[in-house]
């Protein structure tokens, strides 16, 4: 099953698999884990560089990893009194051919007409997705 998608396409399910594992699977292991850490222990979270900055088809998965780094700044300061440290790992991608093809932007050729005041603009060149959003050129 894909995790990511789109999000005017994505399922409930592909919702719920994806914030079970990256959300309630993080929460209930540290629950677990808690009562067999010794004082001065340290608890090592793994998030992902995605939740700083929104990439398309990500934003099921990104707001996942947003919230395991939410646990860590909570769990920091409630561990305090046991001296358990909290950090999050964010790693970034690989540079890949498979990922250099994803990002790769993709363009389409457009026609805007607009319309104001009873004068028409028309607006003809390419729209380039530019991450969070888009430029015409």
């Amino acid at each position: 099953m894909r995790l990511h998608g789109d999000t005017r396409i994505a399922s409930g399910r592909r919702f719920d698999k994806t914030f079970d594992v990256n959300v309630r699977g993080v929460f209930f292991t540290v629950q677990k884990a808690l009562p067999l850490m010794s004082r001065g222990g340290a608890v090592v979270l793994v998030a992902s560089n995605l939740h700083l900055k929104g990439y398309p088809a990500h934003s099921t998965y990104a707001a996942s990893k947003a919230a395991v780094r939410s646990f860590a700044r909570s769990w920091a300061t409630e561990l305090l009194d046991r001296a358990i440290r909290v950090n999050t790992l964010s790693p970034g991608s690989i540079d890949t051919q498979l990922w250099k093809a994803a990002l790769r932007p993709k363009s389409r050729l457009m026609k805007l007409v607009i319309t104001w005041k009873n004068h028409s603009f028309e607006i003809e060149g390419s729209l380039f997705n530019q991450g969070c959003g888009l430029s015409v050129s």
